[in-house]
């Protein structure tokens, strides 16, 4: 732990958000987008690999440079920005309409990086991306001896499970959401013996499983210690890149502390931020000590296993 060099690898995206009050065409978006942006905010190095087309406003990667997020790993390419469209309940629950659609898979299939970066990083963090080019970024992480950090999709999670779980081979922290925990092993969802058995046999050292409004649990393989961690409660505009944000801002904290409980109260504090705004407004430009201060709202309980 001490001065990590987080580097985020995934997808930009133009998002089409439609809530009960509000809908936004063109909104800047994507998980690596989040992540970065949230991790950031604690401070240190943090870099951005991505691709990047003509139609991505600039001025959206000349802000995220100013808020100290390390650019130069953007690689322009040809072509229209991937597009997503979700739109959410009175209850905030997401239906991802851009899934069902081939245009947005082959944008995926375009954009998704494979690039390395030219600049030396201790901590890969790895979002929701196609499973084979997660698998190849993890081995050549691992082999650099960093830690390597891997969230997942519903998308992503019923369609390749298979190359999904030989990712974990290679992956130190999981952070799934509990949906997409139980889509890899059945069962899990309704279960905490079966969840931490098949956690267990593979080869990470800890889960942060994201459970929305019900908050996050951290299980530490090494310590055999979890951790429930709870959520500020605020009122909700917009709840596009929640566990994006959770994410960068839990692993920005806990790779500079070691701290799983302080950790995830910071990223629960940041997503509720988050959600407060549309797109990653609620987070760009925040001060550190005010999430730490908001992180003191947040309930952690801790137990055994």
């Amino acid at each position: 732990m001490g001065e990590e060099k987080i580097l985020v690898a995934g997808h930009l995206s133009l998002d089409r958000i439609k809530t009960p009050d509000r809908e936004e065409n063109q909104v800047p978006g994507g998980a690596a987008l989040y992540t970065s942006v949230a991790a950031s905010v604690y401070g240190g190095t943090t870099g951005l690999l991505t691709t990047c087309c003509s139609d991505f406003p600039g001025e959206v990667l000349q802000r995220i440079e100013g808020l100290g997020i390390d650019v130069s790993e953007v690689l322009p390419v040809l072509g229209e920005q991937r597009r997503s469209f979700m739109e959410y309940s009175e209850q905030f629950e997401r239906v991802t309409h851009s899934h069902a659609r081939k245009i947005w898979y082959e944008k995926t299939l375009e954009q998704t990086p494979r690039h390395l970066p030219r600049k030396e990083y201790t901590v890969l963090v790895l979002p929701p991306m196609l499973p084979a080019v997660q698998l190849e970024y993890a081995k050549w992480a691992k082999k650099r001896g960093m830690q390597v950090c891997v969230d997942t999709s519903e998308y992503f999670a019923e369609k390749d499970g298979e190359s999904l779980r030989e990712v974990l081979s290679w992956c130190d922290i999981f952070l799934p959401s509990d949906v997409e925990l139980d889509l890899l092993w059945p069962g899990c969802g309704d279960s905490a013996e079966t969840l931490i058995r098949r956690l267990a046999a593979t080869s990470i050292t800890a889960a942060v499983i994201k459970r929305a409004e019900q908050g996050a649990d951290i299980y530490d393989f090494q310590s055999r210690t979890a951790y429930r961690i709870g959520i500020r409660h605020t009122v909700v505009k917009d709840a596009t890149g929640a566990g994006d944000t959770f994410n960068g801002g839990f692993l920005s904290a806990w790779c500079r502390t070691g701290d799983w409980k302080s950790s995830g109260a910071y990223g629960a504090a940041l997503a509720s931020l988050c959600i407060e705004a549309f797109g990653f407004e609620g987070v760009a430009g925040r001060k550190r000590s005010e999430v730490e201060k908001l992180a003191g709202q947040v309930p952690v309980e801790e137990w055994g296993f």
